[in-house]
């Protein structure tokens, strides 16, 4: 009888130790996965982080995005760390240029391509929404084409586009190259 509530006790306990977690196939140590903190106040963010043993270095680039909001973090979210990293948070230094000169464009991303490091012209795309394989980012309208690139491991795929009022939809990874 005593087991049995010991075992009750322990079990949720154990259950949730591990939950989206895993071994360091190497030292055996325990990884968590990153969390996504994109759009989170800088407190909310490193609050996040903090609970799971991982600390935060705060840098700052001019943004549309409203002053104190993450707009990139890195690694990015979905990876899986070791406690006690650093993970780099991206903080918006308020708002920049004229609003009606951006577009929110939603990208669905192939799963093999999930949590990869996203690019619009070579530079870190402004990530305005994420949920697993479906990413907002938000672009200048340009009248040329934006290059969209998505980069994970070896992996990466692209797509070329000019971003109007009416390209709101994009499928970036039609084809995935692999780089040996």
């Amino acid at each position: 009888m005593i087991l049995a509530a010991l075992i009750q006790a322990i079990i949720p306990f154990i259950l949730t130790s591990f939950d989206n977690n895993s071994l360091d196939k190497q030292t055996g140590e325990e990884l968590v996965t990153i969390p996504n903190v994109v759009n989170y106040r800088i407190e909310k963010a490193v609050e996040e982080l903090q609970k799971i043993d991982i600390e935060a270095k705060i840098t700052e680039e001019e943004s549309e995005i409203p002053s104190g909001t993450i707009i990139r973090q890195s690694p990015n979210f979905g990876s899986k760390a070791k406690r006690g990293i650093t993970v780099t948070l991206i903080t918006s230094k308020g708002l920049l240029g004229n609003s009606y000169n951006v577009v929110e464009t939603i990208l669905y991303i192939p799963e093999v391509m999930v949590g990869a490091e996203i690019l619009v012209d070579d530079k870190p795309a402004l990530i305005v929404k994420a949920a697993s394989n479906i990413i907002t980012i938000r672009v200048k309208k340009k009248s040329t084409n934006h290059v969209i690139t998505l980069k994970k491991g070896n992996r990466t795929c692209s797509v070329t586009v000019l971003i109007s009022d009416k390209t709101r939809t994009l499928f970036p990874c039609s084809y995935v190259k692999v780089e040996k």
